[in-house]
């Protein structure tokens, strides 16, 4: 699954680039992503200015996903 391309969210646009299973992307002013895709599952790691923590992705058979995210490095609960 190919998820190159920019999506509109609660947090404002976001904008996807995938290599392979590796994808980054952009969000707001200096918000940041990078995981790797499986599937149309991503898993990875979000930085802004002030914060860093946990991302996962769902993406649907239309190319639309849910989110989960959370503050912190350590494995827990996420918040949709």
């Amino acid at each position: 699954m190919n998820i190159t391309g920019t999506y509109k969210t609660q947090h404002g646009e976001l904008t996807v680039a995938q290599n392979g299973d590796n994808i980054t992307a952009s969000y707001q002013e200096n918000g940041i992503c990078a995981g790797k895709i499986s599937d149309n599952k991503v898993e990875g790691i979000w930085k802004n200015n002030k914060d860093q923590g946990l991302f996962e992705w769902i993406f649907d058979e239309k190319g639309s996903f849910t989110g989960k995210y959370k503050s912190g490095l350590e494995p827990g609960n996420m918040r949709g």
